[in-house]
């Protein structure tokens, strides 16, 4: 499990995956939607997003505290 405040990433984190990431985060970490109202979530405050290396797929589920 990985923490930022919303504008670091965390220590270790593929720099990569951040790029992609950081957007939605940082919306989390403000207390935004990041994805549509009334998704398959059922939950505003949870973002589901992969990391867009083909060869090394990795799925991060976001969660605002």
């Amino acid at each position: 499990m990985l923490y930022s405040d919303g504008i670091n990433p965390p220590d270790g984190m593929c720099g990569v995956a951040w790029q992609v990431i950081a957007p939605m985060v940082r919306q989390l970490s403000l207390g935004e939607l990041v994805q549509p109202s009334g998704t398959w979530l059922n939950d505003d405050t949870i973002g589901v997003f992969a990391c867009p290396d083909g060869i090394r797929p990795v799925i991060f589920l976001l969660e605002a505290e």
